[in-house]
């Protein structure tokens, strides 16, 4: 009688689907048991530098903001100021012509003369318009109003109090608590050109203040090296927005550090009123 094995031999196929379905087997609880390591994830680390263009960002979003809610109500244009000229979108160039032709004693009489002044371009005229007001005195004048000057001393600008500024034709009772208030919280005038850091005083206003105030015992300032600050440094000088700070500071680094005051003169975005303010508090070196 033949004779059987009693073992089945397995054929090639079925044995290498019995080891792959071991494996599979072997991969699936190693993966079931392995230990898990939670993943850091450590957040991007921002630089000075970083850091600081995003706050100079954030903050003109909100000046642009701000500007845009702004409502500007007709205006005597021979008091055109850096104020307005900033809300208008006129260049600073603009203002300072009209601050020096004012200086002079002269006042606009018509559009023409405001132009003229200016060099403004006529769409940039059409556009400011509506804005700009002669008054009828003026429109009906041929001749220039002259200035009254007053020359009479009152005191020293860090101990003047409110009754003494409202003697200075212009000011009232809410720009002496304007100056006073600035005065005390920059503790003390450095220079009288930090006058020019106060809203709502023009040249010719500042100018009548210095005229008529001494200045002998000014604090002291520690000066900001311009060619080391950053632009978030320039922006702590009073009266120096975070637009002007930050054009500064890419001027710098496009020329590579400023040598004299004419090439910070030379930025578009600083006028007359912005650099009697740099000069207090910058330092070349």
């Amino acid at each position: 009688m033949e004779r059987y094995s009693s073992r089945r031999k397995l054929t090639a196929g079925q044995r290498d689907g019995i080891l792959f379905l071991m494996a599979l087997i072997l991969v699936v609880l190693f993966y079931r048991n392995f230990p898990k390591k939670e993943v850091e994830l450590n957040a991007p680390v921002l630089d000075d530098e970083m850091r600081c263009q995003i706050e100079l960002l954030d903050n003109l979003r909100r000046e642009r903001q701000m500007k845009s809610r702004v409502v500007i109500y007709p205006f005597n244009p021979t008091f055109l100021n850096d104020y307005r000229g900033y809300i208008l979108g006129l260049p600073p160039v603009a203002v300072d012509r009209i601050s020096a032709f004012r200086e002079s004693g002269n006042w606009i009489n018509s559009l023409e003369q405001f132009q003229m002044v200016t060099q403004l371009s006529d769409s940039v005229m059409e556009r400011i318009a509506p804005y700009l007001e002669l008054p009828e005195f003026l429109q009906n004048s041929g001749k220039p109003r002259q200035v009254v000057k007053e020359t009479s001393l009152i005191g020293d600008l860090n101990t003047a109090t409110q009754e003494d500024f409202i003697q200075i034709r212009g000011i009232g009772s809410v720009k002496s608590k304007q100056i006073k208030t600035f005065r005390e919280r920059i503790g003390g005038f450095a220079h009288m050109h930090e006058l020019y850091a106060i809203y709502g005083l023009d040249a010719e206003l500042i100018k009548r203040i210095k005229s008529r105030f001494t200045l002998d015992q000014p604090r002291s300032v520690d000066l900001i090296r311009v060619n080391q600050a950053s632009a978030s440094d320039l922006a702590t000088i009073p009266g120096i927005g975070y637009e002007v700070a930050r054009s500064i500071w890419l001027e710098r680094r496009k020329i590579g550090g400023f040598k004299n005051w004419s090439e910070l003169r030379s930025i578009p975005e600083i006028g007359l009123r912005e650099f009697a303010l740099i000069e207090v508090y910058l330092s070349l070196e």
